[in-house]
């Protein structure tokens, strides 16, 4: 039992088309309604939209709660772990003394690495920049040359 299907066959857009038709979904501005007007012009249209509200604070709730968390424990550490005055102290001086004599070489050496990393990114970032400017002269010799107009 042979059954055919009488369908067209289906023909791939053109990719200019299918560029076309995003760019105008993209910038197409609708009017406004007069009910859509009257909103814009109220204080209403500054109240957060309650979906996406919601959406939102469904996504940050770990990081908050990771915050509070964090804030709780270091409140409760400096509260009931730190040493108070008349209580023997944990770590003595002698043990603090090489970490406060060399802290100032260490922060130099940060601050050098920095800016050599810092000079570093903004010569690529030029280099980046000139290279997508060749880029682009080129595409517009191209095009105004006649070389892809031409059949």
């Amino acid at each position: 039992m042979d059954i055919k299907h009488n369908t067209k066959p289906v023909l791939p857009r053109l990719a200019s088309q299918r560029i076309q038709k995003r760019h105008l979904s993209l910038f197409s501005d609708p009017p406004l309604t007069n009910d859509e007007w009257k909103l814009h012009h109220t204080w209403v249209r500054h109240l957060p939209d309650p979906k996406r509200f919601i959406k939102v604070l469904a996504g940050l709730w770990p990081i908050v709660a990771w915050s509070i968390l964090t804030s709780v424990a270091a409140g409760l550490y400096y509260e009931l772990a730190q040493e108070k005055h008349g209580w023997p102290v944990a770590v003595s001086q002698l043990y603090v003394e090489p970490f406060v004599l060399t802290s100032f070489a260490v922060s130099l050496l940060l601050v050098f690495r920095t800016n050599s990393s810092y000079d570093r990114w903004w010569e690529a970032r030029k280099d980046f920049g000139r290279m997508y400017n060749c880029a682009r002269n080129l595409a517009r010799m191209v095009r105004y040359s006649g070389l892809m107009n031409s059949k």
